[in-house]
């Protein structure tokens, strides 16, 4: 599959994964609601023949957030 990346567009692999933790990061909103939100990974594509600034493989990652928000106190 052709992924654009840094203007031009560069083949890229499915990469098949497992979740190994995923934790929720909350928030105090000033009304008192709690907001609880994460990222969620829903598919890894490695750039064939990229590298990231470190020199490791590039990685293009599509993701979803789910917001689970607290009734107030």
């Amino acid at each position: 599959m052709k992924i654009p990346f840094q203007g031009k567009e560069v083949e890229g692999k499915k990469i098949d994964f497992s979740t190994r933790k995923e934790d929720f990061n909350e928030y105090l909103l000033e009304n008192g609601t709690i907001l609880k939100m994460k990222l969620v990974v829903t598919q890894v594509i490695e750039l064939v023949g990229e590298k990231n600034p470190d020199g490791g493989p590039a990685y293009f990652i599509k993701s979803t957030n789910v917001v689970a928000p607290l009734d107030l106190p």
